[in-house]
């Protein structure tokens, strides 16, 4: 019976996950053979309680470490977090969550770049002080990648080449990871980062450019073609813009760098949705998830056993004639707005450095 390489009859059901065997395909040139969806650790991951002694405690924790192991036994095998994601909070989250687990089940992948200060750190002590932290936060001896977080924010890539690049290579040979690779918002340093790195990267990781309103990822040549490195796409709702919340007010967190007029488009994909009684989320994922074949692995953050049965019931059922119906109308909608945010963020950032990190810690700063 064919069956995928992380496939543990201890926790998993054999004729469930060899009837998901067309779900699982290599990232790029790795060794990792991952399930077209993996589970995304973001802030809400680590909202939850601790204790005087930092451990996650609870019922907002045990939530969590049941739609881990909820979404392991559904196949699901691939965990990503990272330092930034709730301070380091959402690791130390997952790293309790996986005690237990049988370990060669499922892939675990970290970040470096972004410290667990919310700060950028790309120098060689701080990234060897973040990887460290975050080796100790997930309890375990080594993960299968480390991605070099957010590189636009970079001073510039040579320095990456030169000084990250090196120190992860080094990990690797001690046998604290398997494979490196990089995660950016515009699309342009990816591509440039990739080509100067020479073959020494796994894995590239998109976010918020293959969705409804943007799907510059799927036009990008340099990476969709090329078969050497594991393409990575996350943000599928465009950070909460699409999803019946953009409704409230606030539409957005105050962190969301959205502009003002794609934030009322999306506002009007919802109100559809909501007329014709189909959920905005489920036709944003499966277009995400059907679009750009290229893509190896999709991250959707998922904090619920709820979250995770809907999200697979997208990848499983897909959508009815209805829902295909409105999803071509609002995959239109979006044609005479500005659907992305590039430069915002590090704009705001090389501005500021100090502001723009505190607003991630504490929240809008006078």
């Amino acid at each position: 019976m064919d069956l995928p390489l992380t496939f543990n009859s201890d926790i998993h059901d054999l004729n469930k996950i060899s009837s998901l065997k067309k779900h699982y395909n290599f990232l790029g040139n790795t060794k990792l053979e991952v399930f077209k969806v993996g589970l995304g650790t973001g802030i809400s991951f680590g909202l939850v309680d601790f204790d005087d002694n930092g451990e996650p405690f609870g019922n907002e924790y045990e939530i969590r470490a049941t739609t881990v192991i909820k979404a392991l036994q559904e196949g699901i095998n691939y965990f990503d977090t990272a330092p930034l994601y709730a301070a380091g909070k959402a690791e130390r989250v997952l790293g309790k969550a996986i005690q237990g687990l049988p370990r060669e089940s499922f892939y675990l992948a970290t970040k470096v770049g972004r410290n667990h200060q919310c700060q950028f750190d790309y120098s060689p002590r701080g990234v060897r002080e973040t990887f460290e932290t975050s080796l100790r936060n997930l309890r375990v001896e080594s993960v299968d990648l480390v991605t070099i977080h957010d590189i636009e924010f970079a001073d510039n890539l040579e320095s990456i080449v030169k000084d990250v690049i090196p120190i992860l290579e080094q990990y690797r040979r001690e046998g604290k990871l398997r494979y490196i690779g990089c995660s950016g918002y515009p699309l342009e340093p990816l591509v440039n980062l990739t080509q100067l790195a020479k073959g020494r990267l796994d894995t590239c990781l998109s976010y918020g450019r293959m969705t409804l309103f943007n799907t510059d990822l799927m036009k990008c040549s340099p990476l969709i073609n090329n078969s050497s490195i594991g393409l990575i796409n996350a943000s599928l709702l465009g950070m909460g813009l699409l999803t019946p919340n953009v409704l409230l007010n606030p539409p957005v967190p105050y962190w969301h760098p959205a502009s003002p007029d794609l934030v009322a488009e999306c506002q009007k994909a919802a109100q559809l949705c909501l007329k014709e009684g189909v959920n905005l989320a489920k036709i944003a994922t499966h277009f995400s998830l059907t679009k750009c074949p290229q893509t190896a692995l999709h991250l959707i953050g998922m904090i619920t056993p709820d979250q995770l049965e809907n999200n697979l019931s997208v990848l499983k059922g897909g959508l009815t004639d209805q829902e295909s119906r409105i999803e071509a109308e609002i995959s239109q909608m979006f044609n005479c707005v500005k659907t992305h945010w590039e430069g915002v963020e590090v704009s705001k950032y090389r501005q500021d450095p100090k502001k723009f990190t505190d607003n991630l810690l504490y929240g809008p700063q006078a």
